[in-house]
């Protein structure tokens, strides 16, 4: 059949001559990245066990316990800053600084609930939150440490 012939119902079909694709694919940023995407395909792949999910059943438990207690600190610390009507710079440092570690437990809590069901998606949520949050309290500390060690 060529071009714009009818076929043999009697309908007209439209062939293009030629199609214009316009992506380009892209490379990762960075080898980390890369090794990241790989090691996700690998982990998607594999069958996961059920003691790894009870694991991440009791995970999840913890986190969400651990962000109980921090939302009890963090209401007394809230109070006692809004009674000094936030004049105190430590206090206020604090507040913030608590407000950020719930932030990440209720996620890291998320990524575990996800991950009972599909672990690679429930590491990968709780991955790609941390690589896109830049100032985390893990990085920091990890930067003054080799600040601290290895002073030239």
């Amino acid at each position: 059949m060529s071009k714009n012939e009818p076929d043999s119902d009697g309908h007209t079909v439209h062939q293009p001559e030629y199609v214009i694709l316009d992506a380009e694919e892209e490379t990762p940023q960075s080898d980390q990245s890369g090794e990241l995407f790989d090691t996700l395909k690998a982990l998607s792949a594999k069958h996961i066990p059920w003691p790894m999910r009870i694991a991440f059943l009791f995970l999840f438990f913890f986190c969400l316990a651990f962000a109980v207690i921090l939302i009890i600190h963090l209401l007394f610390h809230t109070v006692l800053a809004t009674v000094t009507l936030f004049q105190s710079p430590a206090l206020n440092s604090h507040v913030q600084k608590a407000w950020k570690i719930l932030v990440s437990a209720i996620v890291v809590a998320l990524g575990f609930a996800i991950a009972i069901f599909s672990p690679t998606f429930g590491l990968s949520v709780m991955m790609l939150y941390f690589m896109l949050h830049r100032d985390n309290q893990s990085g920091a500390f990890v930067t003054s440490f080799f600040k601290t060690r290895f002073k030239s």
